[in-house]
C-alpha cells in the first residue's frame, strides 16, 4: 500500500483549478464535493475492502466518491477488459446499485467491481477507488510528515473579496480554504474556514478541516475544540481519528484507543486508524 504524492506542478495546477471553481457562480454541490476531495490526494492511503469483502463505498447510503486522481472508468461489465462507458472524474459522486460476486486485483488493490449509476449512465467500476466520505482529506498516517508554509493571514480579507465575491457563500469559502491547504497555506486555510464557520457555526466539515489545520500547526487545544464540535454536530470517522492523534501527542493512550475504535466502527475502511491501533 503506497502513500500517494503529488509533484509541485500538479499541486499548483489543482490550486489554480480550485480558485477558478470557487469563482464560478454556477458551482453546484457535486463540484463542491469534488473540490473537497482534491485535498484527499495529498494524504490518502487507499483501503480496498472491508471484512465482508465490500469496497469503501457507503454501505448505508449506497453512495461512493471517486478517489482516483485521474478519474475512474465506468465499464459495460465487471472487468478491466470490457469496453468503457465513460470516465467519471475525481471526486464525483456515484450511486452504487449492486456488488459483483468476485473480487479483482488492480494496482495492488483487491476489491469488488460494483454496478453504479453516474448521471444517466449505468455501468461497472472497480470499487478500490471509491470512498464513502466527502471530506476534504483522509488523514495521513503521520501528521508530522505534513509540511506547511510559514504563511500569514493579514491580506486574507482582500483575497476573499476576489475569490468569494458573495460574502456569505459558505461553499465558496470552504472550497477556498481547501485550496489554501492544498498549497500548504494552512494558516490561510484556517482563517478562511473561520469565515465559513462564522456564517454556519455547526458545519461539521468546516470544523473538521479547521481542526485538522490546527493539528498540523500544533495548536492542539484549538484543534481539539473544533473536532469535539464536529463530532457533536455529526459523528464521523475522520474527526474521531484526528482526535486520537491529539491524544497520542499528549500520551493519553486510553483516549487514543477509544477514539480509534469509534473511528473504525464508523468507517471500517479507515486503514490509518487500524494502523495506529496496532
Amino acid at each position: 500500500m503506497q502513500k500517494l504524492s503529488l509533484t509541485s506542478k500538479f499541486r499548483m495546477d489543482m490550486f489554480i483549478f480550485l480558485m477558478k471553481a470557487t469563482m464560478n457562480q454556477s458551482l453546484n454541490r457535486y463540484k463542491f464535493l469534488l473540490a473537497l476531495l482534491f485535498f484527499l490526494s495529498l494524504f490518502f492511503w487507499n483501503c480496498s475492502t472491508s471484512k465482508d469483502g465490500k469496497s469503501t463505498s457507503n454501505k448505508n447510503a449506497n453512495i461512493g466518491y471517486i478517489t482516483a486522481k485521474s478519474g475512474l472508468f465506468l465499464r459495460e461489465n465487471p472487468g478491466k477488459k470490457f469496453p468503457k462507458v465513460t470516465l467519471v472524474p475525481h471526486g464525483e459522486k456515484v450511486e452504487i446499485l449492486e456488488y459483483a460476486k468476485t473480487t479483482d486485483f488492480i494496482d495492488g488493490i483487491e476489491a469488488k467491481w460494483v454496478k453504479t449509476k453516474y448521471k444517466n449512465r449505468v455501468g461497472w467500476m472497480f470499487s478500490g477507488y471509491l470512498s464513502d466520505t466527502p471530506f476534504a482529506h483522509s488523514v495521513s498516517s503521520t501528521i508530522a510528515d505534513i509540511t506547511f508554509l510559514p504563511d500569514d493571514t493579514y491580506e486574507i480579507d482582500k483575497e476573499l473579496e476576489t475569490l468569494c465575491p458573495k460574502q456569505r457563500d459558505v461553499l465558496c469559502l470552504l472550497n477556498t480554504a481547501i485550496a489554501f491547504a492544498n498549497a500548504d497555506y494552512y494558516k490561510k486555510s484556517i482563517a478562511t474556514n473561520s469565515k465559513a464557520l462564522a456564517i454556519s457555526p455547526r458545519d461539521y466539515i468546516g470544523l473538521n478541516n479547521r481542526g485538522f489545520g490546527y493539528l498540523v500547526i500544533k495548536e492542539l487545544d484549538k484543534s481539539l475544540d473544533d473536532l469535539n464540535k464536529s463530532i457533536e454536530s455529526y459523528p464521523n470517522s475522520n474527526s474521531f481519528y484526528l482526535r486520537a492523534r491529539i491524544s497520542l501527542e499528549r500520551k493519553q493512550y486510553d483516549k487514543v484507543t477509544t477514539d480509534l475504535n469509534q473511528s473504525i466502527e464508523l468507517n471500517p475502511q479507515h486503514c490509518t486508524a487500524y494502523s495506529l491501533l496496532g
